[in-house]
């Protein structure tokens, strides 16, 4: 694990009222407990595998469990997912696992899809094999497993329903952006670009809002994530389409710490999913 300073038990003795929610990826596990009732409560960790860890499950698994504050009761836990795939498919699809194990096929994979996205879609994912028994056992039924992309679309189509009819969100990251799109209350766009310069992500962005016809008259593009990438990334985007603005971070995140600020920004709305 990286040198973050372990959770342990003592640190937070009855978690019986705190929230947690987890960031499982191949390159880190983000992890972070808060309560409602207490401002400034936020506890963040971003833990990295151990060097020569033999799978990306393993590795989730040894941070779990040196992580042994995660292991009690919570009041509610999210658990997002960040897959190495994932696609939009129709909402009632028939066999939804089926399909995606014949499109994104490989042995060290199972499937899922996250259906509460929005009414009209949904999400298939992949995650590492066993990665579903390791969560059922270690966290119960209690938890809510989604894509990250499940978190990012759920949280903007239900808070900027009152924006333009047309709305882009983009969540960036050093090395990759998210792109969650919706028309109305239906959802028409999410997907995952790896890119790790401003004029790539700049690029990602036109091209899906073109692909889109978004237009100036009833759009915007709403842009989240990495504060570095966004101060690069947005003059970029302005300079080719209207109504660009920066996402306003959720007030409930802010009042839980500092710390909220540090965190994926699909992490911090994942709480806000219920």
């Amino acid at each position: 694990m990286s040198a973050a300073t372990p959770l342990t038990k003592d640190l937070v003795p009855d978690t019986s009222m705190w929230t947690l929610a987890m960031r499982l990826s191949s390159r880190a596990v983000d992890i972070a407990l808060f309560t409602d009732m207490e401002d400034n409560s936020l506890l963040y960790r971003r833990c990295l595998p151990a060097a020569g860890t033999p799978s990306v499950l393993r590795a989730i698994e040894d941070i779990v469990y040196e992580n042994p504050l995660v292991l009690s009761g919570f009041r509610r836990m999210f658990i997002s997912i960040v897959p190495e795939a994932s696609m939009m498919l129709p909402a009632a699809l028939p066999c939804a696992t089926d399909v995606l194990a014949a499109t994104l096929p490989g042995d060290d994979r199972e499937w899922a899809v996250d259906t509460a996205a929005s009414r009209n879609a949904s999400i298939g994912y992949c995650m590492p094999r066993g990665c579903t028994g390791f969560i059922d056992r270690t966290f119960g039924a209690e938890a809510v497993v989604r894509p990250h992309l499940g978190y990012l679309a759920s949280y903007f189509i239900t808070r900027t329903q009152r924006g333009r009819h047309c709305r882009m969100l983009v969540n960036l990251r050093s090395d990759s952006l998210d792109i969650v799109a919706a028309r109305g209350g239906d959802l028409i766009k999410a997907v995952t670009f790896k890119c790790s310069s401003a004029m790539d992500a700049a690029y990602y962005i036109l091209a899906c809002r073109a692909e889109l016809s978004f237009d100036d008259s009833d759009s915007e593009i709403i842009i989240a994530g990495d504060a570095a990438m966004r101060a690069e990334v947005m003059p970029i985007v302005r300079r080719f389409a209207a109504n660009v603005i920066p996402v306003i971070f959720p007030p409930r995140m802010f009042r839980a710490g500092r710390p909220a600020m540090d965190m994926p920004f699909d992490l911090t709305v994942a709480p806000l999913c219920e």
